[in-house]
């Protein structure tokens, strides 16, 4: 993709971001932008870089790395599944991870964080699908693995990370969404220094915001 086709669009994005904020009166203090950048090429995100983007997101591990490597000033965002195999090098070279799902992996990148003597901003995943939270985290589990994060002192718990099913149709993205603010409205009773809402993509940015993003996640409207 051309440099001046991202650029405009990621100016495009942005400027729909402040509309839709001032439109609806959103409460939002700040909605952040993060980059999805798989399957991207280290000069698509150059590009991006130019133009004062700082927050990449990336799914696969062994992917990541070259990119990593090569570019600096970067806040790199893990939002793909965790292989506990693979968690060192999550740990080590990631300032985020989004995909917190148990005790067992929370743990794994705790041990790694204190190898590397360094701090992981991290979220609990919870999945929807159609109307329905269907994450193997209940709200007593949930409740339970955000005591044992808090515990471990590597890890900065910070939010939730909500992965929906795709809905072309508004409506049913919102209904979709409204699932979130329960699990949100817990954490921030047992951990107020919560903060973030990592939800929205490309295809329900409206619907996101609305239903109290902090952390938009996009990707093909940037690149595509």
């Amino acid at each position: 993709m051309s440099m001046l086709k991202i650029l405009k669009n990621l100016k495009k994005i942005r400027k729909k971001i402040t509309y839709i904020k001032n439109k609806y009166e959103c409460s939002q203090q700040n909605i952040r932008l993060l980059a999805v950048s798989k399957f991207r090429s280290i000069s698509e995100i150059q590009t991006a870089k130019l133009y004062k983007q700082r927050e990449f997101g990336e799914n696969y591990v062994q992917e990541s790395l070259l990119k990593i490597k090569k570019l600096q000033n970067i806040k790199w965002h893990f939002i793909g599944q965790i292989q506990s195999n693979k968690a060192h090098i999550i740990a080590k070279n990631f300032s985020w991870c989004h995909t917190v799902e148990n005790e067992k992996i929370a743990k794994i990148l705790d041990k790694h964080c204190f190898e590397n003597k360094k701090k992981l901003n991290v979220l609990i995943q919870v999945n929807i699908r159609n109307k329905y939270i269907t994450s193997q985290i209940n709200i007593k589990n949930f409740k339970i693995l955000i005591k044992k994060i808090l515990i471990l002192k590597n890890l900065n718990l910070r939010g939730i990370m909500g992965m929906p099913y795709k809905h072309i149709n508004y409506n049913d993205q919102i209904k979709s969404y409204k699932n979130i603010k329960p699990y949100f409205s817990i954490m921030k009773d047992l951990h107020s220094y919560a903060d973030t809402i990592s939800i929205g993509t490309s295809h329900d940015i409206k619907a996101a915001i609305l239903s109290g993003s902090t952390l938009l996640r996009i990707g093909s409207q940037i690149f595509d």
